[in-house]
């Protein structure tokens, strides 16, 4: 696939003033708020010289240029992109953002993914500071010099995205990602979902409703008095206290004292939540309920979202994710919204809320089970490569194995809770999970419902309880938070101990590819690695690893700490501890977007009336006309199975369906 021969160049200059800029608004809210206004517009075709225009003459011009054959080039091209089609109804063939280039591309934390950012890393001549003077002026009140000097400010980071796009090409940024950052734009400056607004505003008022039953009727006569409790730390501690549990301390990082540990990521915390006394965990989750309003405000914007009948502008951000699959932005996170849940009424209402226009339907189609497969295939893991290959279902295999019988579930409807198990183990030890963090996840419910391993289970696995009870595991066993108390804990955890040793024994290749990836970590700390993950299609570099894409991950500062490595991350800018489990979820993870934004493109050159509007993870979300619903999930479904050149062996599947309700499409 080509990019238009034909490029213009593009950056807006418009009005903003102390309450109305990009940083106290969403772009979305920026572009569509009425106090908008088109101050200039500079533009450059090709290799021309920059020009700046007036707004008028901007209208006249936009008027007659080829959009339909010509690419847009931008820094931050969500904002000008989503100004051309919601203020000027144009929909270039083609976008081009250095902005996202820039975000993946650039090394080092320091470097950054402004334009005066990458200016100086790239040696460019710098910035200009003219839009400082530009605070809380109208274009009417420009005298015409410094119309001019803006004119000529704009002109100049219309040069520079030029610039900085060339020279990162130079540097061998990949074309087939140029039409993934496309792509992946357009689902916000050409947007395509509509909403169920009076479905979403029921449901903002349900969750409202419940939430003030709860309060009211837990802890206080009324609601401001229960509000009040919960959001202050000490009349909450007081309330622990006055049902005898001894409040979660912790060791405040800036004050360096004692402070409560209330926060939802605090162990102390996530025990209350695991408390096996019911209004000790409602208490818990009632501060929570106080503190976030998830739900609620996630109705409310997207409401505003669609405020006035506006399709809902998706904002993806490209490579925003350490191992480049896309991530939330501008005050939305659409990949993160509720699953429809059997037996649990409600959930799901904003997917199913999320609609395509009339005339048309949704296609969700799903790369099934790439991360597993995608990790037998890397460790060379011969028996489930096979079990893909032949189509079984490899997480009845796994519980097969873990069980030692066959596991169906189609015959046997009992046999259901131990592939939850099995696909529990695939998906959690496959990354060198240790088995007291597997033993929380199972318990949790983080992959399918809840488990609790028994007595029986002892029984049935033949699990040697008295090798596992050592003082060490026990003293271990009963730190973490976990409902589970006394001995029910130690038994949920020792089975929990066999079935990460039987996955271990059982999958050799996986525990040798982690130690691979321990020594590559050692390779990554040298100028010069030796690549030690051959023949896997990916280059060991300094604190980086390049993928198949040609994207690297970077790993600044990676070095060898007491207990083993670490790196600073660059979107927290903490250190994480790094080692070889880690290293292959990563990995594992980023090969899986590597293939699915090759099946991406691959539908894009292909199959015609068919228009991303999405991405969660590992699956598209495909607008087609109504009634070609079926033949256009086929097709998707063959694109998704495509095998990349570099991923020979690779045994890839799909799922899908669709509807017109994201929410109701059953894969």
């Amino acid at each position: 696939m080509t990019r238009p021969a034909r490029t213009l160049w593009l950056d807006f200059e418009t009005y903003y003033a102390k309450d109305y800029t990009l940083s106290s608004l969403t772009t979305e809210d920026y572009i569509t708020d009425p106090r908008f206004e088109t101050i200039l517009v500079a533009i450059a075709e090709n290799d021309g010289a920059p020009q700046y225009l007036t707004a008028a003459e901007f209208e006249v011009f936009a008027r007659d240029y080829p959009w339909e054959s010509s690419a847009v080039g931008c820094h931050n091209t969500a904002f000008d992109g989503r100004i051309l089609s919601y203020r000027y109804n144009v929909h270039p063939a083609f976008l081009i953002d250095t902005l996202s280039i820039a975000r993946v591309w650039m090394g080092g934390l320091e470097a950054g993914s402004s334009l005066a950012k990458v200016a100086t890393h790239l040696g460019l001549p710098p910035k200009g500071t003219e839009v400082l003077n530009a605070l809380g002026k109208r274009a009417a009140d420009f005298t015409p010099d410094e119309f001019a000097r803006y004119g000529e400010y704009s002109c100049h980071d219309v040069d520079l995205c030029r610039t900085a796009f060339n020279e990162f090409m130079r540097q061998g940024f990949p074309e087939n990602e140029l039409h993934i950052i496309d792509m992946t734009v357009r689902c916000f400056t050409r947007p395509i979902l509509r909403l169920d607004k009076p479905l979403v505003r029921q449901y903002a008022e349900n969750e409202e409703n419940a939430k003030r039953a709860f309060l009211t009727e837990a802890v206080a006569p009324t609601e401001e008095e229960a509000r009040g409790i919960f959001s202050s730390n000490p009349k909450f501690g007081a309330l622990l206290i006055s049902e005898g549990i001894e409040p979660p301390m912790k060791m405040s990082p800036t004050t360096h004292k004692e402070t409560f540990a209330f926060a939802k990521s605090d162990p102390g915390f996530q025990e209350l939540l695991e408390h096996p006394d019911d209004r000790i965990r409602w208490l818990a989750e009632g501060r929570l309920a106080v503190k976030s309003t998830l739900g609620i405000t996630r109705s409310k914007r997207l409401l505003k979202l669609a405020d006035g009948g506006k399709p809902l502008a998706v904002f993806l951000k490209y490579c925003g994710a350490h191992t480049h699959r896309w991530s939330g932005a501008d005050g939305t996170n659409f990949q993160n919204l509720d699953k429809v849940k059997k037996g649990k009424p409600g959930s799901g209402t904003l997917r199913r809320a999320l609609m395509a226009p009339k005339g048309w339907t949704l296609v969700v189609c799903d790369a099934k089970q790439i991360e597993a497969r995608m990790l037998a295939w890397a460790a060379g893991n011969t028996p489930l490569l096979d079990a893909f290959t032949k189509g079984e279902d490899v997480y009845s295999v796994a519980a097969a194995q873990i069980y030692g019988r066959p596991v169906n579930p189609a015959e046997r409807p009992e046999d259901d809770a131990l592939r939850q198990v099995g696909k529990a183990t695939v998906l959690g030890c496959g990354y060198g999970m240790g088995s007291l963090k597997f033993a929380q996840t199972i318990l949790q419910g983080v992959v399918g419902p809840p488990t609790v391993f028994t007595e029986k289970d002892i029984e049935t696995l033949g699990v040697n309880y008295h090798a596992f009870a050592t003082k060490k595991r026990v003293e271990a066993a009963m730190k973490p938070p976990m409902r589970l108390q006394g001995q029910a804990r130690l038994i949920h955890c020792a089975v929990a101990w066999h079935i990460s040793n039987a996955y271990r024994q059982s999958n050799p290749a996986v525990v040798e590819f982690w130690a691979k990836c321990d020594r590559a970590i050692a390779e990554m700390m040298l100028d010069e690695p030796a690549q030690v993950l051959a023949p896997l299609p990916v280059t060991l570099a300094r604190h980086a690893v390049i993928m198949p894409s040609g994207l690297p991950i970077r790993y600044a500062g990676l070095q060898h700490g007491e207990s083993g490595a670490y790196y600073l991350q660059q979107f927290t800018r903490k250190h994480v501890n790094f080692y070889g489990g880690k290293f292959t979820e990563n990995l594992i993870q980023s090969l899986a977007r590597d293939v699915l934004a090759e099946q991406l493109v691959w539908a894009k050159e292909h199959i015609e009336d068919c228009y991303l509007v999405s991405s969660t993870h590992d699956e598209g979300i495909f607008c087609v006309p109504e009634e070609r619903g079926e033949e256009m999930l086929a097709k998707l479904k063959g694109a998704f199975r495509i095998c990349p050149a570099w991923a020979k062996g690779l045994p890839l599947d799909a799922s899908g369906g669709f509807n017109r309700r994201y929410g109701d499409v059953k894969k």
